[in-house]
């Protein structure tokens, strides 16, 4: 009887996280190559991947568990450049190492309904410390995400016509915003080809946050990262996070963290 996925554990061997080349492709040699597991998860961009089961839409929200003896081969769209999470792994019971024939993930391509919970994980997990060794919480949190996309697979099927151009259109925009965090959600609406009032339910539907809150969130977010590993000034923050008026922004930004940004950036320095 071969193992389940929940009584293993993860062993990390790479990780990384790349916007591609202009002219990047995938080919056969590359699969030809592959000794290990890899979890690809596409935050931005477009291409086409053949699989050993067919061909396959590459998307922002798509994520890949690749394995050996599989066919992948890829290109991208030359308009819209392709942005990739990745990491190596192999998995192991309490006493030893898995050889990858004893263990057959139980889903290759599958969709994530919380996108932006699963990028900034990996996004987490590329940033740790570590090259022959990861911190032990690096395997544990990669450990989720896989189990996520299983039992994402096991309870719903790939989505339909309308449902999927959604859920694109948001992820394209999320992406959007990641890059540009002083876009108006008019501006997101008008890039989707939506209008104000539609995109805002579709994007509550898909992220569970209005386009307002997630926006402000994110600027937040950014500038906590900010105040704790650059040396800009207060207002130069603001200003890169989407905020013209510094004012405002410290207001805001005690509001939702709790403390003012000096603050915040002083008891950071002091930990």
């Amino acid at each position: 009887m071969k193992p389940r996925l929940e009584s293993l554990d993860v062993v990390l061997n790479y990780k990384g996280r790349l916007r591609c080349d202009p002219g990047w492709c995938l080919d056969a040699q590359w699969a030809n190559g592959l000794r290990d597991y890899d979890l690809w998860y596409i935050w931005a961009g477009r291409g086409r991947m053949v699989t050993s089961t067919g061909p396959i839409d590459l998307y922002p929200g798509r994520g890949l568990w690749m394995r050996p003896d599989r066919r992948y081969e890829a290109e991208q769209d030359k308009r819209e450049r392709l942005g990739v999470s990745f990491v190596h792994f192999r998995l192991r019971t309490r006493q030893r190492l898995l050889a990858l024939s004893e263990f057959t993930p139980p889903v290759e391509v599958f969709e994530t309904r919380f996108s932006d919970h699963f990028n900034n994980t990996l996004v987490h997990i590329t940033r740790l410390p570590g090259r022959d060794e990861f911190p032990a919480h690096a395997a544990l949190l990669l450990k989720a995400l896989l189990l996520e996309a299983v039992e994402t697979s096991r309870r719903d099927e790939p989505a339909p016509g309308l449902e999927r151009h959604h859920r694109e259109a948001i992820a394209h925009a999320l992406v959007f915003l990641r890059e540009n965090p002083a876009a108006s959600v008019g501006e997101l609406a008008r890039r989707s080809s939506y209008s104000l009032d539609h995109f805002s339910r579709v994007f509550q539907q898909v992220t569970g946050e209005t386009p307002k809150d997630y926006a402000v969130r994110l600027r937040l977010e950014r500038a906590m990262t900010l105040l704790h590993d650059s040396s800009q000034t207060i207002g130069q923050i603001a200003d890169v996070v989407g905020y013209r008026d510094v004012g405002f922004f410290s207001r805001q930004f005690k509001q939702k963290v709790g403390v003012s940004p000096a603050h915040f950036r002083r008891r950071r320095q002091e930990a």
